[in-house]
């Protein structure tokens, strides 16, 4: 069967839509959420005025500025959706953190740059998984019940929240902290994950799952347990789609002289014992793995109950590549 390598273009969800969209937004400049003035004053005066506060008030002066921050940097998707848009951050969000060191370069303005990064990434990574799928037949609207798998702490939820209607929508992760506050925050059902694939109870069938970055920290003896897995969560005809990292993502962000940190567990599969959950996760289990697509297709092949509909390289955020399957019918 001939593997289509991306979607048509089209649609209002196209990926060449979103792919142009994001071209835009990430030449603006990173303060564009605020007045011009008052940015460059933050930056310029910030770290001075908070050097001035005694150490004791400073704890209660975060405790005002975050949430105010996050208030302004959710102020464009409360006007994209028309509708209330959950801008609440669990400081022990990895990816908050991830954010936080990149942001780091402009002290005065970090935590917002970081929660503007957080919201931007997680809405790119719903509507482009949404329109991946949707472009292949499987619109995220249309099915019943939808599973995203691997949910965090709501990064992409409180995206997938305004694509569909929210009783549909499972979310699973790992920590059960994180299901509990997406659960509570966004009004969805959710269970809890386990590290090894065989130790998850869940019963539920669904028409859709989604993964956003899962499969790129596995290592190469998880994935056939977890295709399996996760395939016989799918009602029959249900899909499954998942993002990876493929080996232009290795080519682009893995210098010369770190490639020697990766081991070549089989032909095409890249793996390294490093994650960036600060310790929550070992990393016999989560690391860093790129996968070229002949071997994501050979592992597909032997393990997952279906077959695969496409593979979409570098469909998400213009560096991962995705991945489209199907679950056998009877």
């Amino acid at each position: 069967m001939k593997i289509p390598v991306g979607p048509p273009a089209g649609g209002p969800y196209s990926l060449r839509r979103l792919r142009e969209r994001r071209r835009l937004a990430a030449r603006a400049r990173p303060d564009a959420g605020l007045q011009p003035w008052l940015a460059a004053r933050a930056q310029q005066f910030g770290p001075g005025l908070v050097a001035l506060v005694p150490a004791p008030l400073r704890r209660r002066l975060t405790g005002v500025h975050r949430p105010l921050a996050r208030h302004l940097a959710a102020a464009r998707y409360r006007r994209r959706y028309g509708a209330p848009f959950m801008s609440d951050i669990d400081y022990a969000d990895d990816l908050l953190h991830y954010g936080l060191g990149v942001a780091a370069t402009r002290p005065a303005l970090r935590y917002y740059d970081a929660v503007r990064m957080y919201f931007q990434g997680g809405e790119w990574n719903a509507a482009e998984i949404a329109a991946v799928v949707r472009e292949h037949g499987f619109p995220v609207a249309d099915a019943r019940s939808v599973l995203e798998f691997a949910c965090g702490w709501g990064r992409v939820t409180r995206h997938l929240v305004h694509l569909m209607d929210r009783s549909r929508l499972t979310v699973s992760d790992v920590d059960p902290a994180a299901v509990q506050f997406v659960c509570r925050k966004l009004g969805v059902g959710g269970f809890p994950s386990a590290i090894d694939p065989h130790d998850l109870r869940h019963d539920d069938r669904y028409d859709l799952v989604l993964i956003v970055s899962l499969f790129s920290h596995l290592p190469l003896a998880d994935w056939g347990p977890w295709l399996d897995r996760l395939g016989r969560l799918l009602q029959p005809g249900g899909a499954l789609a998942f993002s990876t990292l493929g080996m232009h993502a290795f080519d682009v962000n893995v210098p010369d002289v770190e490639r020697g940190a990766f081991e070549e567990l089989a032909e095409g599969f890249f793996y390294r014992a490093a994650n960036e959950t600060r310790g929550r996760l070992g990393t016999d289990h989560y690391g860093l793995a790129y996968v070229a697509g002949g071997r994501v297709r050979d592992l597909v092949g032997r393990h997952f109950p279906g077959r695969m509909v496409a593979a979409c390289p570098r469909a998400l955020n213009g560096f991962q590549d995705v991945y489209v399957l199907e679950r056998d019918r009877p």
